[in-house]
């Protein structure tokens, strides 16, 4: 069978926070899945589903450089895939404090590289990974000054999601360092076991945003 990406050209330059990817139809497939990576073969970045044949999808990395993207296509109830790579200029990333450093005040200055086609960001501040019980806010810009840093030592979570596109669903998950619970609680499928159609899940409000996850220390 040929299952491919069609457009934009494997292998070539995708520096938008978005593409639209289609691939070939495959005879008899009756869903397709992506699994969009930092590394071959992994889902960390992305990972919807569809019946179709285009979907536009994020490529935002936590450093410049290649995405990893499987193609996956269900025909007669088996998985099949193939790998396929895109390089991008942008990246989703914390630039200061240095993600794991210490802080020592209730109060830090965060900076974030810039996303072309973002049209605004969030900071959620947590106890847990991806959590804002100590602090939330948007902004336009890529700098702002984060509050409730707990006074007693341990660990706090600053997660930055940027928006880009318009409204609506997709299935997602959002982009999360390693290490984190993330990954159980959604229960991604097993790279020993082809993926699934999963439920549509929606974006957290507003929608369209994706995300990373830092974690740093508190003395």
């Amino acid at each position: 069978m040929s299952l491919a990406l069609t457009s934009p050209t494997p292998g070539s330059a995708v520096n938008s926070a978005t593409a639209n990817l289609t691939w070939s139809a495959v005879p008899a497939a009756d869903n397709y899945a992506l699994w969009i990576g930092s590394t071959v073969g992994a889902y960390d970045l992305y990972f919807p589903y569809t019946p179709g044949t285009s979907l536009t999808v994020p490529l935002l990395p936590r450093a410049a450089g290649t995405v990893y993207v499987r193609l996956w296509a269900h025909v007669g109830g088996a998985w099949y895939f193939n790998d396929f790579t895109y390089i991008t200029t942008l990246a989703l990333a914390f630039t200061s404090p240095v993600p794991g450093s210490t802080l020592h005040a209730a109060t830090q200055a965060m900076t974030w590289s810039s996303v072309t086609g973002s049209d605004n960001y969030a900071v959620w501040v947590g106890s847990t990974p991806v959590a804002y019980d100590l602090f939330s806010a948007y902004t336009t810009g890529t700098n702002i000054t984060i509050s409730g840093i707990p006074s007693a030592a341990g660990t706090v979570y600053v997660s930055l999601w940027v928006h880009v596109g318009g409204p609506g669903t997709a299935t997602t998950s959002p982009i999360s360092t390693p290490g984190t619970s993330l990954r159980r609680r959604l229960r991604l499928p097993s790279l020993l076991r082809p993926p699934r159609p999963a439920k549509q899940r929606r974006q957290p409000s507003p929608r369209h945003y994706f995300h990373v996850t830092a974690k740093h220390v508190v003395k």
